[in-house]
């Protein structure tokens, strides 16, 4: 640590003004225990009497640097709470078993792409007992799902004599992608089971579970009737929801608030060079100009890659570019001046 020290010089035998008298001696100073608390009060050094140093405000800084990083460690554990939350299982089991005479639509869902607003997942039919064949593995009929909406197919067939495999389906929802990271899916999603004989369809008896984990997202997945007409009807509407999780919200809010920092930072710095408390120093536009060139990076980092021209870019990247320049061209005229005084 740096100290400034201050000698005190004992006054001669021969000392005195120019009149002859002697000189008003100087009070000494408080020294030790007795000493006032605060910047600027001296205390001895320990290199020697007659040394003194002024004291310095630690304990206040320490405490200011305490609680920097309790509020950061008390951050971090929620960023990790929040993650360790997000992405649970959704499950919804129907409350009537599988029908003997009719079929199980279990649906597995496995990830949300919020550019174009699709659910993906995996559908798997599950024949009933008097709809499979001797070997228990195949459907005695054909069979078929007709799920909507959807892209692509929307009419899915499982041939009799074959073991039904899982087919990957898209659900569409609806949402807005430019409302991130507040921005919310949703949509209905209707399913009706029936069996095949010549050119006729013949609904059968339908129950739908709905399982599996979405990362990042909060959804849910419940039926808006369920009950033993339904499910004799051979039909089933499914209302799906899904918002961004708290892991998630989390960690793009902080994603911000480090956009947000490097304005805030680069104005500070430059109004103080400009007041002439720090020298223009050339190394102050290499470092402004190293944050306006990540600015795009770090906001591409954002979790979901919001498009261009959401709100968030209109609320806070827009900002953030106009500020960096700002402080550059501060920095420019602190310079200028620094560097003619005379004009």
């Amino acid at each position: 640590m740096a100290v400034r020290v201050v000698a005190v010089v004992e006054p001669g035998n021969g000392s005195g003004d120019a009149s002859g008298e002697p000189a008003e001696q100087a009070p000494e100073p408080a020294v030790g225990p007795e000493a006032p608390d605060g910047p600027g009060a001296l205390v001895e050094a320990p290199d020697g009497p007659g040394a003194l140093v002024e004291a310095r405000p630690r304990r206040r800084l320490s405490r200011g640097w305490t609680s920097v990083i309790g509020i950061g460690v008390v951050l971090y554990l929620v960023v990790l709470v929040l993650y360790a939350g997000s992405g649970r299982n959704v499950g919804y089991e129907p409350s009537a078993p599988r029908p003997a005479d009719g079929v199980e639509v279990a649906i597995q869902l496995s990830d949300l792409d919020a550019r174009t607003g699709r659910m993906h997942a995996d559908l798997t039919l599950i024949p009933g007992e008097d709809l499979l064949s001797a070997d228990e593995l195949t459907p005695s009929q054909d069979l078929g799902v007709v799920v909507v909406p959807v892209a692509g197919s929307q009419q899915l067939r499982f041939p009799r004599g074959q073991v039904p495999a899982t087919v990957p389906i898209e659900v569409m929802l609806e949402g807005e992608i430019e409302n991130w990271p507040f921005d919310r899916y949703g949509g209905l999603m209707v399913l009706q089971a029936f069996r095949t004989t010549g050119d006729l369809h013949e609904p059968v008896p339908l129950v739908v579970s709905i399982e599996g984990s979405v990362k990042g997202w909060k959804t849910s997945a419940a039926p808006t009737l369920d009950d033993a007409a339904t499910v004799q009807a051979g039909q089933q509407v499914i209302e799906l929801s899904a918002a961004r999780a708290g892991g998630t919200l989390a960690f793009g809010l902080i994603m911000v608030l480090v956009l947000v920092t490097l304005p805030v930072l680069a104005l500070f710095v430059c109004y103080q060079v400009l007041r002439g408390r720090r020298r223009a120093e050339p190394a102050y536009a290499g470092w402004i100009a190293a944050m306006l060139f990540a600015t795009v990076p770090l906001r591409g980092f954002l979790p979901g890659s919001p498009p261009p021209g959401s709100w968030i870019d209109m609320t806070v990247v827009l900002w953030v570019v106009v500020g960096l320049v700002f402080s550059l061209g501060l920095f420019v005229l602190a310079w200028w001046r620094q560097s003619h005084p005379h004009q």
